[in-house]
């Protein structure tokens, strides 16, 4: 079905479908004559199963019984395990309690992970935004102490990994009416609080989009760890003034995990009535 002339092209004329293609080089050719090699092949091993012969009827029936008996099957597992969920769930009240003690104001909305603790202070809004999250897995105490016998360092650098994966990303803006400021780009862990860099800019809530976006990143300032100490220490007392603290952290930390786990239950009434539906 290939045709070659003396000129630099080609023509291949597809017989079931009449088609005819045209080439401007030999190497182009060889590939397309490997190609066609190749979907017959294909078909030779595809045409048998897609031409068996099938019985529509009992084929349809089938179908039918086995879809309602997963979603059932799917349904009864969904709804197991938000009785579940909710019969081990425990409201943070204290957080409740802090937040009317404190400052700061929480904004949140139902579906979105996104949180914020916002305050204004001698006129400047500090916000801290942080996202929901899975609690760490905790190993129990005995494997914990059989694991740190028998394995020594390895275990000290999983226990490295797992605190810094049980780690939750903060930024603190601490802006101006006109929207310029300081950007903390923060870690926190166990209410400890862990500074990984500081930038200043013009418009702080643009340099936060431009960071999320796929745009040129901004100077988010130089590597924290490599200030002088005594610089580093100024800024934790400044955050510090600002009210972000030990119980702001601790807050931040408990709210993450119980917003994600309001979220999860939420996802498992919603996919419930959706296969039951």
């Amino acid at each position: 079905d290939v045709y070659k002339r003396q000129t630099r092209y080609a023509v291949m004329i597809n017989a079931d479908h009449k088609v005819i293609i045209i080439l401007n080089t030999k190497r182009m050719l060889a590939k397309l004559i490997s190609a066609t090699r190749h979907l017959t092949r294909f078909k030779a091993c595809l045409f048998p199963i897609l031409t068996r012969p099938v019985s529509f009827a009992n084929r349809e029936a089938k179908e039918t019984a086995l879809e309602v008996k997963s979603l059932e099957s799917l349904a009864q597992n969904l709804m197991k395990e938000y009785q579940l969920e909710k019969e081990n769930y425990v409201e943070f009240t204290e957080g409740k309690d802090f937040l009317a003690a404190s400052s700061f104001t929480l904004t949140e909305s139902p579906n979105n992970t996104e949180m914020k603790l916002i305050r204004e202070v001698d006129k400047k809004i500090v916000e801290l935004r942080y996202n929901a999250r899975e609690p760490p897995a905790y190993e129990n105490e005995e494997e914990e102490k059989s694991q740190d016998e028998g394995e020594g360092k390895e275990i000290d650098k999983e226990k490295e990994e797992e605190k810094i994966n049980s780690m939750i990303d903060v930024f603190i803006l601490v802006k101006n009416e006109d929207g310029s400021g300081i950007l903390f780009h923060c870690m926190t862990s166990n209410a400890k609080l862990n500074i990984m860099t500081v930038g200043c800019h013009k418009d702080v809530e643009a340099t936060m989009k431009l960071g999320q976006s796929n745009g040129k990143p901004p100077y988010i300032g130089p590597n924290f760890a490599a200030l002088d100490d005594r610089l580093q220490k100024s800024f934790y007392n400044y955050l510090e003034t600002l009210g972000v603290n030990e119980k702001l952290l601790a807050f931040v930390e408990f709210s993450a995990i119980e917003k994600e786990q309001k979220l999860y239950m939420s996802w498992l009434q919603n996919v419930k009535e959706f296969v039951e539906h």
